[in-house]
């Protein structure tokens, strides 16, 4: 499973970014995408203040919100908001970056570590989650 931060999402849908193909090539993958809910307003956030055309913005929003429909999306719940709590505290992480990283640790419990793999461009997040165990790619 490749869980995403929207730092990565945004970037496949970047045409200015040089990484764009790259996080393009792990949207194909025959694997589950998941991300935390969080993920939505976010990404559309980073597109939307990202092109200044408003005709392109639209069209960049609506490619990822149908590439997002195939996501499995997980809620954020209390518990992972208090884990994402003790992330900042121990990492200094950002808040919304702690609770995608919490969201991942959440999965990756449930689920099961092997084959699991988050995907973010925030090198930050990616040094608290290999901190934690698991495998990172995009940094």
């Amino acid at each position: 499973m490749n869980f995403w931060d929207s730092s990565a999402v945004i970037e496949a849908h970047d045409s200015s970014s040089e990484l764009k193909p790259r996080f393009e090539n792990l949207l194909r993958q025959r694997t589950r995408h998941a991300a935390s809910r969080l993920i939505l307003p976010e990404v559309v956030s980073g597109l939307t203040r990202r092109n200044t055309d408003a005709a392109r913005r639209g069209k960049v929003v609506q490619e990822v919100l149908e590439v997002l429909d195939y996501f499995l999306l997980h809620a954020v719940t209390d518990a992972r908001l208090d884990e994402a709590v003790e992330l900042v505290r121990r990492d200094g992480l950002r808040g919304c970056d702690a609770v995608h990283l919490a969201t991942a640790l959440a999965v990756a419990r449930e689920t099961g570590r092997k084959g699991f793999v988050f995907v973010t461009r925030d090198k930050e997040q990616a040094a608290a989650a290999r901190k934690r165990g698991l495998r990172v790619l995009g940094t």
